[in-house]
């Protein structure tokens, strides 16, 4: 037992230091690609893979950032909302807002608890008349 939990914890920080290698290299390789076509003329399929590229290795940061402030298993103090100087007030309505922001890919997916919902009303409100011929009305 004690064996399956030392191999446990030397894969989880060998899988850490993989994934910081990879993100370097993918670094690299987008900074790279960029280099070397800034001065030249790209169609834009060549424009949007390049974009496409720095994207998803900007996300991907962002998201290995994130995993790494929400690991913490200890206790953190509250920051001081009334202080002596005002700025508290600003943490104190952006811990309020922070679920209304948008997801780091900047499109908001409805989660399976919010699609759950949107079902039920739909399934509980009542339509009444010729829906069919309305449907057609709007798709011209």
């Amino acid at each position: 037992e004690a064996i399956e939990h030392i191999r446990l914890i030397a894969r989880r920080k060998y899988l850490g230091e993989r994934e910081q290698k990879i993100a370097d290299l993918r670094g690299r390789q987008v900074r790279d690609a960029e280099w070397l076509l800034k001065g030249e003329k790209l169609s834009e399929g060549e424009q949007k893979y390049v974009e496409l590229e720095r994207q998803l290795y900007d996300v991907a940061k962002r998201r290995m950032e994130e995993r790494g402030r929400e690991s913490t298993d200890t206790y953190a103090m509250p920051d001081e909302y009334d202080g002596a100087d005002k700025s508290g007030q600003n943490k104190r309505f952006a811990v309020l807002e922070q679920r209304y922001e948008k997801t780091y890919d900047e499109q908001w997916q409805p989660n399976e608890q919010q699609q759950l919902e949107d079902a039920t009303v739909a399934r509980g409100v009542h339509k009444y008349g010729a829906q069919k011929g309305r449907k057609e009305e709007k798709e011209r």
